[in-house]
């Protein structure tokens, strides 16, 4: 039952376990810590003086959302922040119901705007379009993007993102989380824990890379940037031919070791209120799976690498296990191979999610950590076979 005698090759099995399983931590812990590391860090840093923060024009895109701009907008407007703001709202889609909501604040507010989008521009990317139109309009260099289905529940979340750019940072990467209060169902299923998985998942991979001064992808609903920057870059002039891009291909084009920060105390982290959170995913996920191909070539690449050393290390660790039969000696090696590997990974992810607002999900970590190559996988081949979609032209 203990016996140590069996073929070299299960030997070999067991090596191959290990060294699968180390190589999975190598490259998932280190990400996993880096991101929980400035999280803590920046909830610890103290604020600069008041009279360093710059002027801030908040540009806030309402694609037929105004449902949520009147309660959104008091909280934009009566930030606790020292210097001059303004809220920019470039709607696109709800007009009438836009209107109401600005009437009913600018008495209140003589720093609120109004911009709409044009109707006949219907062949541009509308996303693109909108910030675009909110540069152009910003009186302040200094802009933050924040969408009209998101929320601020603190009053210091200009603060904790203008903080950097009082360090001379040009590009500040914030992180927007989907909220569970407009529709709980959203990630109470086996579907929605595995949205919830991929999402936390694919947040680990670029804010990662991020705080490891390597940015090449942001959340779009919570960026902030100078116009200087943009401008210096012709906008979004190379990817107008393309629907999206604005997150992670121009963020690459624009982003350096020095000039870019990455956000992630809890004052700067905002809300999304999607009712249809399935739909959004699903789109979001198909246009990045189309445009994170060019920037995020190399964080693709230790993904990748990353899934292989998982299901090398299960395959393995299977085979060492059955092949060592009737010897228990192999089944217990992979036994504690696992243990040692899951549980540290298990926690981990828990504390990370539950730092980005995250399902913690724990036991289920594993499971979807195997199952998920083959989720990107649909996703891929779905986004090849919808390629036209991807480009304004396909719009026409």
């Amino acid at each position: 039952m203990f016996s140590l005698d069996f073929p070299i090759f299960v030997y070999a099995l067991a090596a191959s376990s290990t060294i699968s399983a180390l190589l999975f931590a190598l490259m998932t812990f280190g990400k996993l810590k880096r991101v929980m590391r400035r999280s803590l860090t920046d909830g610890k840093l103290s604020m600069p003086k008041d009279e360093a923060f710059p002027s801030v024009s908040i540009i806030v895109h309402d694609d037929a959302r105004a449902w949520n701009l009147i309660e959104l907008l008091p909280r934009l407007l009566e930030q606790d922040y020292p210097a001059e703001t303004e809220v920019i709202v470039v709607n696109d889609g709800s007009k009438s119901a836009a209107e109401e909501v600005i009437a009913h604040l600018e008495g209140r507010y003589s720093n609120l705007y109004m911009t709409f989008l044009p109707e006949q521009s219907r062949n541009l990317s509308r996303r693109k379009l909108a910030v675009m139109l909110g540069v152009k309009a910003a009186r302040y260099d200094m802009v933050i993007l924040i969408g009209g289905n998101c929320m601020v529940d603190s009053p210091m979340w200009l603060r904790a993102m203008m903080r950097h750019a009082t360090r001379g940072k040009q590009l500040i990467i914030g992180w927007a989380y989907p909220s569970l209060t407009p529709n709980p169902q959203n990630v109470r299923t086996s579907g929605g824990r595995c949205r919830s998985f991929d999402i936390i998942r694919t947040a680990i991979q670029y804010l990662a890379w991020g705080a490891a001064r390597h940015p090449w992808r942001a959340n779009g609903n919570n960026l902030a940037f100078s116009r200087e920057l943009f401008y210096n870059n012709r906008g979004y002039a190379s990817t107008l031919n393309l629907m999206r891009g604005d997150d992670d291909i121009w963020i690459k084009e624009v982003a350096t070791k020095d000039n870019c920060a990455v956000e992630l105390s809890p004052e700067s982290m905002i809300a999304v209120m999607d009712d249809d959170q399935v739909t959004t995913h699903r789109l979001d996920k198909l246009s990045h799976e189309f445009t994170s191909r060019r920037p995020g070539r190399a964080a693709r690449w230790t993904s990748a690498l990353a899934s292989w050393a998982w299901w090398g290390w299960m395959a393995s660790g299977a085979a060492c296990a059955i092949y060592g039969m009737p010897s228990l000696i192999p089944l217990i090696y992979v036994a504690v191979i696992s243990l040692v590997l899951c549980i540290p990974y298990m926690v981990r992810w828990r504390r990370v999610s539950s730092r980005l607002h995250g399902r913690k999900l724990f036991l289920l970590v594993p499971w979807f950590t195997t199952w998920h190559p083959l989720y990107a996988l649909l996703y891929k081949l779905r986004s090849l076979s919808r390629r036209r979609e991807n480009y304004t032209a396909g719009r026409l």
